[in-house]
């Protein structure tokens, strides 16, 4: 099976590189099996690849079966061609600021619906199950999403709680300069969820560059080097004491979300963040290696009962 990766120089190379489904289908199997085709039933390694390069069978006597490259990942009982999806990929990978669901569904060639459906997928599989702990310089702060107030119609507001974002999603990032980012919903901005997110993800050796946020003070002292800035008085940037990475970031995010968007629902908030996150987490990587690296996490599955409750 060829490992090697592939560098798309934009979508006619893409089409170009991959110009039939079983194309499609074999660069896939290379991304999620670089060492040979795995069953996704009884995990052998024994394995028939049929002519046609889409299919595949079992070796061992005790299993047998047959299957694609979608079971076992997040587009299994697809119906939409694996060359749409890779596709998809690579048009989410490589927009900066995301892309909507219509949008989406007109470049590769399905209805609205299964756009939003497959975006979903993808997003679970940008992921990262267990993410290095940041080091060295790291920067933590809370941001909220949601539409505000004065944007809503009258009636709306006023069923809403007072309080200037009591009616957003909290969301905590931390950010390593020059490095990854974490990116979680919170139930609050308190320390019973703020602190174990840090102790987390953060080596116990690096510096925290936090503002003056109470929520702070619950941190053992010792547990980290941290310095702050004082945002309530005006103070925002001493020396290379600040928050201007994490916020940054926030603010490619919420412009996603005003400018793409529009609207995010809390339940599947933290799919979103795993775009955003892995876009940031793979910005030096050249075209094409975004999608590799989506590709060999494609492992999991997304239904859309799972998706919607329906």
């Amino acid at each position: 099976m060829e490992t090697t990766d592939k560098t798309f120089k934009g979508l006619t190379d893409l089409q170009r590189q991959l110009p039939s489904e079983k194309a499609a289908c074999q660069y896939w199997a290379a991304m999620r099996w670089p060492d040979g085709a795995i069953c996704p039933y009884c995990f052998s390694k024994a394995i028939y690849v049929f002519t046609d390069g889409k299919r595949f069978k079992c070796k061992e006597e005790h299993c047998k079966q047959i299957f694609s490259i979608r079971v076992g990942t997040c587009m299994e009982g697809s119906n939409v061609p694996v060359r749409k999806w890779v596709l998809a990929v690579y048009l989410m990978c490589e927009s900066s600021k995301g892309i909507s669901s219509i949008q989406l569904a007109n470049l590769v060639g399905v209805t609205q619906k299964t756009g939003w459906f497959m975006s979903h997928r993808i997003r679970e599989m940008m992921f990262k199950n267990a993410p290095e702990k940041l080091a060295g310089v790291v920067e933590g702060d809370t941001t909220f999403i949601g539409g505000k107030k004065k944007n809503m119609h009258a009636s709306k507001a006023a069923l809403l709680p007072t309080g200037g974002a009591s009616h957003m999603t909290p969301v905590y990032g931390l950010l390593q300069r020059n490095g990854n980012v974490i990116a979680q919903v919170i139930g609050s901005e308190s320390k019973e969820f703020i602190a174990p997110l840090i102790f987390q993800h953060v080596k116990p050796t690096a510096s925290l560059m936090l503002d003056t946020a109470k929520v702070y003070t619950s941190l053992p002292k010792g547990a980290f080097k941290i310095k702050q800035v004082n945002h309530s008085a005006g103070e925002y940037v001493r020396g290379k004491v600040h928050t201007q990475g994490i916020e940054s970031f926030w603010s490619n995010l919420k412009r996603g979300y005003v400018g793409v968007y529009h609207y995010w629902s809390p339940e599947h908030l933290h799919r979103y963040l795993n775009e955003y996150t892995a876009r940031h987490n793979n910005r030096k990587a050249g075209k094409g290696a975004k999608t590799n690296a989506v590709l060999r996490n494609s492992e999991g599955k997304l239904t859309w009962k799972m998706l919607t409750g329906k």
